[in-house]
């Protein structure tokens, strides 16, 4: 039964010209409403599709190479730690941009690598945990001159910011046996 239907079997003595205005206010706002999510769907599938047609445009992402256990050391095995966070994706100063950003971040992974060789010299190190954080892009719009100071929008810092969180653990997964993702 529509809601229309339901306010038509109100009785006589309840009915009046101000409940008639709320009810047709009521059906009015749930019309509204109903086109409101319509809209929102539509704006989740289109994101969804574009951010899909992004990371293709990026190219093929290759299958990783396997890990080499190394044999013969011995000890209490330990867990290769990364933080990484406050990436800020698109931040634009006179020492940093994305592309800085991608060459440190994957200079620390490299580095983090050499330190674990180091540790696998006396300890097994079979193990990696990753801990992304938080700030990995740079807002638009927590100052006013921030929108001048980025070199991309937000939606090219969901891509790239991902994509470069998808080659640390890819190249963890070169170096590690198990890289867990936290």
């Amino acid at each position: 039964m529509t809601l229309q239907e339901q306010f038509d079997e109100t009785p006589d003595e309840l009915k009046s010209e101000n409940l008639k205005e709320l009810q047709q206010a009521v059906i009015r706002l749930q019309k509204q409403l109903k086109k409101a999510k319509e809209r929102n769907e539509e704006l989740v599938e289109v994101t969804k599709q574009s951010a899909y047609d992004a990371m293709l445009s990026m190219g093929e992402i290759k299958p990783v190479e396997e890990f080499k256990v190394a044999k013969g050391v011995k000890g209490k095995p330990e867990v290769a730690l990364w933080h990484m966070t406050d990436w800020q994706g698109a931040k634009r100063t006179t020492t940093y941009d994305s592309t800085i950003m991608k060459k440190r971040v994957m200079s620390f992974a490299e580095k983090a690598v050499r330190i674990t060789e180091i540790h696998r010299a006396d300890h097994p190190v079979k193990n990696c945990t990753i801990m992304f954080g938080g700030d990995m892009i740079e807002g638009l719009f927590n100052f006013p001159s921030q929108v001048f100071e980025i070199d991309s929008t937000l939606f090219e810092q969901y891509v790239n910011v991902s994509r470069l969180a998808v080659d640390v653990v890819r190249y963890a997964l070169r170096h590690y046996e198990k890289v867990e993702v936290v």
